[in-house]
Formats: structure tokens, C-alpha cells, sequence
């Protein structure tokens, strides 16, 4: 139950932050509004914040909403990544704004020209973005471990660690698990090898 828990609390997070990040990325990117820079600045400022400054607030937040043992209490605070939207705003500056103005031309509503138009060039960059939101949220242990409570909701790591007790250990059993964890980010680096290395590449001459 905690591989199939894993995997979905995991895609989930994964694909909605993309979206996130890579929209946020684009705004940032490519328009010009009042307080921008300010915006920006104090968004990168929260990488500065350790996860330990928040954990006490965001666990009293969700004990009111009533979300603790619940899945929800840890994909709300996964679908906004910091990381993420800095460099898809990176990537998606070295893209000629000639794109956008050529669907303004052709009719084409901003939302149309970010999907159709700006978001198939970002392929190399939402790669590597993914496989690291991917492997982040998968390895993800004490979150998880404080909020979830209830033996069928533990994601993969958390019922990993049950198999340790006190006085003995399954390291049979560990081992076998622990090998079962590496195949789904192994699988999602192989699908998505080709993009990462070329987004690795590209984003590393950015801006």
C-alpha cells in the first residue's frame, strides 16, 4: 500500500508543481508588471527558510483544517516549488518573445500561446524539473512521518522505517523494499533521459 501511496502522492505533486512553476516561470519571465522584481526577490527569499521554521506552523494549519492523516496535508504544500519557478523563469528568458508575439498576430488568447506556443519548447527544462520534484517528494520522510498517522496511508519510506524495531530488524525485508523504492525513479530517469541531459545542458547557459 505504501508503494502505490508513494507513487500517487508523488505523480500528483509532480505534474501540478510543473504547471505551477512553469506559469509562474513564464509570468516572471516574459511580462512586465509593477513590483516584479520585488515579487521575485521575496520569493526566492523563502528558499532561505528551513523546512524546521515551518513545520510546527504548517502542522497546527492543518490540525484546524482537520487534514492531519490525511494525503491532502502533503501534496498542498508540495504544489509550490521555489526551485522550480526560478528556473523555468531562466529557461523561459532565453526564449525569443518574437513566439509570443506572433500568436498575439495570428489571434491567439495568452493562455493558448503559453500552452501551445512557449510550453512545447520547455520540454528539456520541465524534464529535469520533474525528475528532481519527482525524487524529492519520493524520498520524502518527515512530513510524511508527522502527518500521516493511519498504516494504510504511509507513503514508502514511512513504512520502511517500521520495519525497524527496537530490539531486531527485518534486513531481509528492508533490503527488498528499499530495492522496490529506486525502480519508479529509476524508470522515470530512463523515460526522461534524452530531456535531461539536453535540459541540464540548455539551463546551465541561461540568463
Amino acid at each position: 500500500m505504501g508503494l502505490v501511496n508513494s507513487i500517487y502522492i508523488s505523480a500528483l505533486t509532480t505534474v501540478i508543481s510543473l504547471f505551477t512553476s512553469a506559469l509562474t516561470g513564464y509570468i516572471f519571465a516574459k511580462y512586465e508588471f509593477t513590483g516584479k522584481n520585488v515579487l521575485f526577490t521575496a520569493i526566492l527569499a523563502t528558499m532561505m527558510i528551513p523546512f524546521t521554521v515551518t513545520m510546527i506552523p504548517m502542522y497546527l494549519l492543518f490540525s484546524k483544517v482537520g487534514l492531519i492523516d490525511h494525503h491532502l496535508s502533503i501534496i498542498l504544500p508540495s504544489l509550490y516549488n521555489t526551485f522550480g519557478i526560478f528556473m523555468m523563469r531562466q529557461f523561459m528568458q532565453g526564449l525569443p518573445t518574437e513566439l509570443m508575439e506572433s500568436g498575439r498576430i495570428d489571434g491567439a488568447s495568452e493562455f493558448r500561446i503559453f500552452f501551445q506556443i512557449m510550453l512545447p519548447h520547455t520540454k528539456p527544462a520541465l524534464a529535469v524539473l520533474g525528475i528532481f520534484i519527482f525524487m524529492w517528494q519520493w524520498d520524502n520522510f518527515l512530513w510524511p512521518l508527522i502527518t500521516l498517522q493511519s498504516e494504510s496511508k504511509f507513503t514508502l519510506p514511512v513504512g520502511l522505517a517500521t520495519f525497524s524495531q527496537q530490539y531486531w530488524t527485518d534486513y531481509g525485508l528492508v533490503m527488498a523494499v528499499a530495492t522496490i523504492t529506486v525502480i519508479p525513479v529509476l524508470l522515470v530517469f530512463l523515460c526522461l533521459q534524452k530531456h535531461f541531459i539536453k535540459g541540464i545542458t540548455m539551463t546551465g547557459i541561461k540568463g
